[in-house]
């Protein structure tokens, strides 16, 4: 992300964004391994530690909606624009189309952009609602399962 967003190594915007990440991420330490990366196991742990942990579950999502905010609020201007979203799903692998439809998505008000209010719900969505057919659903871009679950 930070490379997708032009940060050089070392440079404040670089280190602040590294900061949030490693505060997001400093509930799962405990279960990564000796390089700080979690794999499937160390995830699969860290979310039935936080289950089993009154409002540490919670908590995480909160980390992870004011991350996933803040590295998509390139400008910082309290909103997140499709062009921002855009900039994030194509670093992470989905074209451009998919990642405009993604956006569609999970742009609740259809206004053109995310408020810090509209991304923690579809975070929430995300970690919380067994409804398959939630916007939060599309937080990371389409899943078989959930394009599979909206056909007629």
């Amino acid at each position: 992300m930070a490379r997708a967003r032009g940060f050089e190594p070392g440079s404040g915007p670089y280190e602040a964004l590294q900061r949030r990440y490693r505060e997001t991420m400093s509930m799962a330490r405990q279960f990564a391994d000796a390089e700080e990366r979690l794999d499937l196991a160390g995830f699969l742990d860290f979310h039935e530690w936080m289950l089993n942990m009154p409002g540490a579950y919670q908590l995480g999502v909160q980390r992870l909606a004011e991350f996933v905010f803040y590295a998509l609020d390139q400008d910082g201007d309290g909103e997140v624009t499709m062009e921002e979203a855009r900039m994030f799903y194509t670093a992470h692998g989905l074209d451009q189309q998919t990642a405009d439809d993604t956006f569609a998505r999970i742009d609740l008000d259809r206004d053109g952009f995310l408020t810090h209010a509209e991304a923690t719900d579809i975070v929430t969505q995300f970690f919380f609602s067994s409804d398959p057919q939630v916007p939060g659903n599309w937080l990371f871009g389409p899943f078989a399962a959930v394009e599979a679950s909206a056909e007629p």
